[in-house]
C-alpha cells in the first residue's frame, strides 16, 4: 500500500477456489489491517464474509439485516 490510504475496499477478494492463495490475501489483509488500515469487504457470499475478524455487516434486498 503505497499512498497510505485510511480504507481499502476489497471485492469479493477470496473468490478464487485456490486454497494457498485464499491464505495468501488472508494474510495480506491481516497486515494491513495491523498497520491501522481499515478494510471493507463486498462479498455475496456469507461465509466469505466471516472469514475476517472484526464486524459485519449483512444487507438484504438494500436495507440492513439483523441478526
Amino acid at each position: 500500500i503505497f499512498v497510505r490510504p485510511q480504507v481499502l475496499v476489497c471485492i469479493k477478494p477470496f473468490s478464487s477456489v485456490d486454497f494457498q492463495m485464499r491464505q495468501i490475501t488472508i494474510n495480506l489483509l491481516k497486515e494491513v489491517l495491523k498497520s491501522g488500515i481499515s478494510v471493507i469487504i463486498i462479498t455475496n457470499q456469507i461465509a466469505e464474509a466471516y472469514t475476517m475478524e472484526g464486524k459485519n455487516i449483512t444487507f438484504h434486498n438494500g436495507a440492513i439485516a439483523m441478526d
